[in-house]
């Protein structure tokens, strides 16, 4: 840090010392309380500075670890009731807290050992003003180096060691975050993000909330049971390394009215709106000695695992159908190596795409199974070619 920086920091922390009661709307996406100053501004926050296990991170193909013992993520069914809030830093959904109103939706599966209950949902978005998206990110995590227009990320605490968020947060394992990437679409699609965009004009400055009933989580998400998961932080101070990350394989498309509905909410409140609240996500953090792990079976066709997700079928949007053409995940998949050679149909063309590292745990399931294939290589752009999202 400069010595400008550091001074600025000192100046900032003493300032700020004197409204503790109220760190939570004190800090910000940008300037002398961002990201950067979150671990000096409050002395309780020093994982943001500190931390080795911070979130959020780039998801490089290289470092995907295929886990055979990964479960399928399973979440309850049942509408639920809460309120939509403004925060000035983000959108967030909030459970009733009154637990006779609502029934806990429980998240378990996948990598946790725990159930989990349901507690809120974080929206992050970008401001869209870098086609290129060379510059402006907003979704937090990134695949390969790709950022998505937003990201949804619902969040859950360890129900079965913990009374309720507040504690869990401060714990290993305390938290299950599911993220789901956003991507637009520039026609009408069908998807669960309604019962929240149809509310966005009454939280549009800070301070504001808005009562949400009948949101099912499920509709939330794509339909896929392929995953990414990563032991990490929260996004946002105190950034405590508690969370167990959920990266669905699979991003779900929005109406480009819709996300201009997001970017029009503001930062302060009505008589102060200071700036749009878009680009409200954290820089990525370094992955340091941690794994990735996934339960995607490189190899399987998009149909076959399609069929076997966990979660409600939905109809897809014509855009969705017309762009994807059968491929279902981040990363579409070639054959085996020299496949093409020997004048076998495989997946990507000639390209030469990067190779998915596999535990030598999962090479010795696929052999007990007896399936004896090369761990066939990642075509890394063809996902993105089909969607439109890069040009050639």
């Amino acid at each position: 840090m400069s010595c400008y920086r550091r001074v600025l920091a000192i100046f900032t922390f003493h300032f700020l010392r004197q409204c503790e009661g109220n760190w939570h709307e004190w800090w910000t996406y940008d300037g002398i309380s961002g990201p950067a100053y979150w671990g000096v501004i409050n002395p309780s926050w020093p994982m943001c500075s500190k931390g080795h296990q911070q979130s959020p991170i780039d998801v490089n193909p290289k470092r995907l670890v295929f886990d055979p013992t990964l479960k399928r993520v399973s979440i309850d069914k049942q509408p639920i009731s809460g309120v939509l809030y403004n925060t000035g830093q983000s959108l967030v959904f909030r459970t009733q807290t009154d637990r006779l109103q609502t029934l806990p939706v429980n998240i378990s599966g996948g990598p946790l050992s725990y159930n989990y209950q349901f507690e809120e949902i974080y929206f992050h978005w970008g401001s869209g003003d870098d086609p290129s998206n060379s510059g402006i990110q907003g979704s937090e995590h990134s695949i390969d180096g790709y950022f998505f227009p937003a990201e949804i990320q619902i969040f859950g605490f360890n129900s079965i060691l913990f009374k309720n968020v507040s504690e869990a947060l401060r714990h290993p394992h305390g938290v299950v975050a599911i993220s789901v990437m956003v991507q637009e679409s520039d026609r009408t699609v069908r998807n669960g993000f309604g019962p929240i965009t149809n509310h966005l004009k009454k939280v549009i400055y800070r301070g504001q909330n808005f009562p949400v009933s009948d949101l099912n989580l499920q509709d939330l998400l794509p339909s896929t049971s392929d995953f990414m998961t990563y032991e990490g932080s929260l996004t946002f101070p105190g950034c405590w390394e508690s969370v167990t990350w959920i990266l669905m394989n699979k991003p779900i498309y929005v109406s480009s009215p819709e996300l201009y509905a997001l970017r029009q909410l503001q930062q302060g409140d009505k008589q102060q709106p200071k700036a749009p609240m878009a680009n409200n996500n954290r820089p990525i953090q370094q992955l340091n000695k941690r794994s990735i792990r996934t339960n995607i079976i490189f190899g399987a066709s998009a149909t076959d695992q399609g069929s076997k997700h966990d979660f409600r079928s939905r109809p897809r949007s014509n855009q969705e159908d017309n762009n994807i053409y059968g491929m279902e995940t981040f990363y579409s998949l070639k054959a085996q190596d020299k496949a093409n050679d020997r004048g076998q149909d495989g997946r990507g063309g000639g390209e030469q795409g990067t190779r998915v590292v596999a535990s030598t745990k999962a090479i010795k399931n696929k052999k007990k199974h007896g399936n004896n294939s090369k761990c066939p290589e990642v075509a890394k752009d063809m996902y993105y070619k089909a969607n439109n999202w890069m040009k050639d």
